[in-house]
Protein backbone atom coordinates (compact mmCIF):
# COMPACT_ATOMS: atom_id res chain seq x y z
CA UNK A 1 0.00 0.00 0.00
CA UNK A 2 1.39 3.47 -1.17
CA UNK A 3 -1.70 5.99 0.22
CA UNK A 4 -4.33 5.78 2.65
CA UNK A 5 -7.66 7.20 2.44
CA UNK A 6 -9.21 8.41 5.16
CA UNK A 7 -12.72 6.91 6.61
CA UNK A 8 -14.30 9.88 9.08
CA UNK A 9 -14.27 13.29 9.41
CA UNK A 10 -11.94 14.15 12.32
CA UNK A 11 -9.85 11.50 12.08
CA UNK A 12 -6.79 12.49 14.59
CA UNK A 13 -3.45 12.88 13.76
CA UNK A 14 -0.67 12.25 16.49
CA UNK A 15 3.25 13.02 16.71
CA UNK A 16 5.50 11.13 18.79
CA UNK A 17 6.43 13.37 22.00
CA UNK A 18 8.92 12.44 24.87
CA UNK A 19 7.55 8.29 23.85
CA UNK A 20 3.94 9.16 23.89
CA UNK A 21 1.57 9.65 21.13
CA UNK A 22 -0.09 12.96 21.43
CA UNK A 23 -2.78 14.31 19.03
CA UNK A 24 -1.91 17.50 16.91
CA UNK A 25 -4.79 17.68 14.37
CA UNK A 26 -7.93 16.49 12.73
CA UNK A 27 -7.99 15.05 9.07
CA UNK A 28 -11.54 15.37 6.69
CA UNK A 29 -13.23 12.07 5.30
CA UNK A 30 -12.18 11.05 1.66
CA UNK A 31 -8.71 12.62 1.94
CA UNK A 32 -5.62 10.85 0.47
CA UNK A 33 -2.14 10.77 1.30
CA UNK A 34 1.01 8.99 0.67
CA UNK A 35 2.11 6.65 3.32
CA UNK A 36 5.44 6.25 4.37
CA UNK A 37 5.43 2.64 6.20
CA UNK A 38 3.04 1.00 8.63
CA UNK A 39 4.09 1.23 12.53
CA UNK A 40 2.40 -1.14 14.69
CA UNK A 41 -0.97 -0.31 14.50
CA UNK A 42 -0.39 3.08 12.68
CA UNK A 43 0.48 4.79 9.32
CA UNK A 44 3.12 6.84 9.42
CA UNK A 45 3.17 9.47 7.51
CA UNK A 46 5.29 12.66 6.95
CA UNK A 47 4.81 16.43 8.29
CA UNK A 48 6.94 18.59 7.58
CA UNK A 49 10.39 17.15 8.56
CA UNK A 50 8.74 14.91 11.12
CA UNK A 51 6.88 11.78 10.94
CA UNK A 52 3.38 11.71 12.35
CA UNK A 53 0.53 8.66 12.59
CA UNK A 54 -3.27 8.03 11.92
CA UNK A 55 -4.43 4.53 12.86
CA UNK A 56 -4.79 2.43 10.28
CA UNK A 57 -8.51 1.04 11.28
CA UNK A 58 -9.12 5.08 10.50
CA UNK A 59 -7.72 4.72 7.26
CA UNK A 60 -8.51 2.32 3.86
CA UNK A 61 -5.59 0.89 1.81
CA UNK A 62 -5.10 3.17 -1.75
CA UNK A 63 -2.61 1.60 -3.94
CA UNK A 64 -3.05 4.39 -6.79
CA UNK A 65 -3.26 8.46 -6.72
CA UNK A 66 -2.41 11.37 -8.48
CA UNK A 67 -1.63 14.94 -6.66
CA UNK A 68 1.09 16.97 -6.72
CA UNK A 69 3.52 15.87 -4.10
CA UNK A 70 5.50 18.43 -2.28
CA UNK A 71 9.25 19.21 -3.32
CA UNK A 72 12.17 17.70 -1.89
CA UNK A 73 14.11 21.05 -0.16
CA UNK A 74 15.23 22.39 3.08
CA UNK A 75 12.29 24.36 5.04
CA UNK A 76 12.34 28.43 4.82
CA UNK A 77 11.74 28.16 9.04
CA UNK A 78 8.92 27.47 11.11
CA UNK A 79 5.79 28.98 12.44
CA UNK A 80 4.18 28.78 15.42
CA UNK A 81 -0.07 28.42 15.21
CA UNK A 82 -2.09 31.03 17.53
CA UNK A 83 -4.99 28.81 17.01
CA UNK A 84 -6.49 25.71 15.64
CA UNK A 85 -5.45 26.20 12.01
CA UNK A 86 -7.08 24.46 9.11
CA UNK A 87 -4.61 23.76 6.40
CA UNK A 88 -6.35 24.49 2.94
CA UNK A 89 -5.38 21.93 -0.54
CA UNK A 90 -4.82 25.61 -2.50
CA UNK A 91 -4.47 29.15 -1.77
CA UNK A 92 -7.74 30.14 -2.15
CA UNK A 93 -8.59 28.96 0.87
CA UNK A 94 -11.50 27.23 0.12
CA UNK A 95 -10.69 23.22 0.16
CA UNK A 96 -9.65 21.85 3.91
CA UNK A 97 -7.78 19.19 4.30
CA UNK A 98 -8.12 19.69 8.06
CA UNK A 99 -7.06 21.18 11.01
CA UNK A 100 -3.57 21.36 13.28
CA UNK A 101 -4.51 22.32 16.69
CA UNK A 102 -3.00 25.09 18.19
CA UNK A 103 0.36 25.64 19.64
CA UNK A 104 2.41 23.65 16.76
CA UNK A 105 4.99 24.19 15.61
CA UNK A 106 5.44 24.09 11.97
CA UNK A 107 8.17 24.30 8.88
CA UNK A 108 7.63 25.91 5.82
CA UNK A 109 8.75 25.71 2.43
CA UNK A 110 7.84 28.48 0.49
CA UNK A 111 5.80 32.19 1.55
CA UNK A 112 3.10 33.24 -0.71
CA UNK A 113 1.45 36.78 -0.19
CA UNK A 114 -0.93 35.64 2.31
CA UNK A 115 0.01 31.82 3.42
CA UNK A 116 3.04 29.29 3.89
CA UNK A 117 3.51 26.48 1.56
CA UNK A 118 4.22 23.60 3.72
CA UNK A 119 4.29 19.26 3.33
CA UNK A 120 1.30 18.44 5.12
CA UNK A 121 1.48 14.40 5.37
CA UNK A 122 2.99 14.51 2.02
CA UNK A 123 0.99 16.66 0.50
CA UNK A 124 1.57 19.89 -0.70
CA UNK A 125 -0.86 22.06 1.79
CA UNK A 126 -1.34 26.05 2.74
CA UNK A 127 -1.41 27.66 5.85
CA UNK A 128 -3.17 31.10 5.64
CA UNK A 129 -0.92 34.12 7.66
CA UNK A 130 -3.22 35.17 9.45
CA UNK A 131 -3.55 32.15 11.78
CA UNK A 132 0.31 32.22 12.81
CA UNK A 133 3.38 33.94 14.59
CA UNK A 134 6.73 33.75 12.37
CA UNK A 135 10.00 32.15 14.56
CA UNK A 136 12.19 31.87 11.78
CA UNK A 137 14.68 34.54 11.20
CA UNK A 138 13.27 35.81 7.69
CA UNK A 139 11.12 38.77 9.31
Amino acid sequence: MKYIQINNDGTPIYSNTEGKLVKIGLLKKGLIYPRIKENGKYSELQFGEKKVYVLESATTPIYQAVFDLPKNKDSEGTIQLQQNTNVYQDNSFNDSFGEIFSGQTVEYYQILEDCYVINYLGRIGYINKEDITQKSDEE
